[in-house]
């Protein structure tokens, strides 16, 4: 099957990027979804809209920053050619996004807004957690359209060839490939499904952010080792985003093992000063 990079439908005279139209769609489910999830955490439309506002920008800033790091030997070699400065600027600016970077800017965002605003944390990101799979989803469709993200060369069931770019990547054109992205995109919308239910099951508790970082995480982790694009960046042979899905689950797990040691610590010690008590009311 061949697909035409940077896909574009007409509206109103203009052509739409199916790409971005995608994620916008998706953005408008995510959020429609959280927006019926709120009251089952018992949050208000205002606050979490104000909470929205700044997962966005702190998603935004996070995305673009993991992409530079991980095209920063290429910006390097591009700034010694000396190019103008502002054009050399807008050229690095205009790069693409990286997922992981846009979830961990989010998160921390999403900190600093319950810091601020001195409010629990927990509603907000089970809330988020529940929903953002919906969104994400639509995005790695946009992603298939766009040509980006894509798979391993794949000459089977399936398989798909990129045959025009605007601004192709090196390697990508006329190379059957594996569709990746439509493989994310499914099991996204699996996760979302699964998530879904822990939320309903345990809305005021972590159970649904545990579910989406140990979900996503594994799911991530499996799915590069079918992508084909090299601008991800790795090391050691593993790349960043598997590097990443591995910190993330491996620092959940051992903050579940630490939390879960340090309560039933202090059951014993409570056990034990009701024991103490007993004891001394009793010789009394």
């Amino acid at each position: 099957m061949n697909y035409l990079q940077n896909l574009c439908f007409t509206f109103l005279g203009r052509d739409i990027p199916v790409y971005g139209f995608l994620i916008m769609v998706g953005g408008v489910l995510s959020v429609s979804v959280a927006l019926i999830l709120l009251k089952k955490v018992n949050l208000e439309f205002f606050d979490f809209m104000c909470c929205v506002a700044f997962i966005i920008i702190g998603a935004f800033v996070g995305a673009k920053l993991l992409s530079i790091i991980t095209a920063l030997k290429d910006i390097i070699e591009f700034i010694k050619l000396k190019p103008p400065f502002f054009e050399g600027f807008m050229i690095i600016m205009q790069g693409g996004f990286v997922f992981y970077g846009g979830l961990i800017g989010g998160i921390i965002a999403l900190i600093l807004y319950c810091k601020v605003c001195k409010v629990s944390i927990r509603p907000y990101i089970s809330v988020a957690a529940a929903a953002l799979p919906l969104g994400h989803a639509f995005g790695r469709v946009g992603c298939f359209f766009a040509g980006c993200c894509y798979g391993i060369p794949y000459d089977g069931w399936l398989s798909h060839t990129y045959t025009h770019a605007d601004n192709p990547t090196e390697g990508l054109l006329g190379v059957p490939r594996f569709p990746v992205q439509l493989l994310e995109a499914c099991c996204l919308l699996i996760l979302f499904a699964i998530l879904l239910y822990i939320f309903f099951k345990k809305p005021n508790s972590y159970a649904t952010t545990i579910g989406y970082i140990i979900g996503y995480g594994i799911l991530r982790f499996c799915l590069e080792f079918l992508r084909g694009d090299k601008e991800r960046g790795g090391f050691l042979g593993v790349s960043t985003s598997q590097w990443i899905s591995i910190l993330l689950v491996a620092g959940l797990i051992a903050i579940i093992i630490i939390y879960n040691h340090q309560k039933k610590k202090k059951a014993l010690e409570n056990s034990q000063a009701i024991e103490n008590n007993k004891g001394e009311t009793t010789s009394e």
